[in-house]
């Protein structure tokens, strides 16, 4: 069964009422789960290097997309193989490769139904535009791939910042843009951008995921 969007037309509709009114003047977006539909393009790489390194994966609580979509890469890989648990350098060199592999597979990554509504929030309101990422170097090329990254006024990365759930994402990306945190609304998809989004004192929006 393959993950779709459950709520996008909702806060879709969300974002854009409160530009419209005037309410918040300034949009923060992660881009996994929010304006990237990525989950594809995460399992495969993660797959790649699992097999490369010659570990059979072994994962039996869910999802495959879930997992990937939720946790850090070194999370992701120890709860595939276990062992790599006392297995530290190789596990430092797996997640480098993830990086890489994650790069070549921007190509997999779709966009969401929110990035249609990044050229009227830009043109027709005036708002401030960021993306918070937990990502690296593989962000800007995913922004390219779905087509935002034009639209944006700042991309902050874990490069620049620590990762969320820490605030300090959501604050780079405020003083990047001149934005205030009353005037903020930030779309997130976990628990994680829950809690950095409270953390920076912004409005927080979370998208959902369903089956199909």
């Amino acid at each position: 069964m393959a993950a779709t969007p459950a709520n996008f037309d909702r806060v879709g509709a969300a974002i854009m009422h409160k530009a419209e009114t005037g309410e918040m003047d300034s949009f923060i977006f992660d881009f996994d789960g929010v304006l990237g539909n990525s989950r594809a393009a995460n399992v495969a790489t993660v797959m790649e290097v699992v097999h490369k390194y010659g570990f059979k994966a072994r994962f039996v609580n869910g999802s495959l997309e879930a997992l990937c979509s939720r946790h850090s890469p070194d999370a992701i890989l120890k709860k595939l193989a276990p062992e790599l648990e006392g297995m530290p350098l190789v596990l430092a060199l797996m997640v480098e490769d993830m990086r890489k592999v994650a790069i070549r597979n921007t190509r997999l990554i779709e966009p969401t139904p929110l990035v249609g509504i990044l050229p009227e929030l830009k043109g027709a309101y005036g708002a401030k535009l960021a993306v918070a990422t937990n990502r690296k170097e593989c962000a800007k090329p995913a922004l390219e791939q779905v087509g935002a990254r034009r639209h944006l006024d700042a991309v902050v990365t874990s490069l620049d910042a620590p990762e969320k759930p820490d605030k300090g994402m959501i604050e780079l990306a405020m003083r990047k843009m001149g934005a205030f945190p009353r005037r903020t609304l930030f779309i997130g998809d976990n628990k994680e951008d829950l809690q950095a989004g409270r953390g920076a004192g912004v409005k927080v929006k979370l998208v959902q995921w369903g089956r199909r």
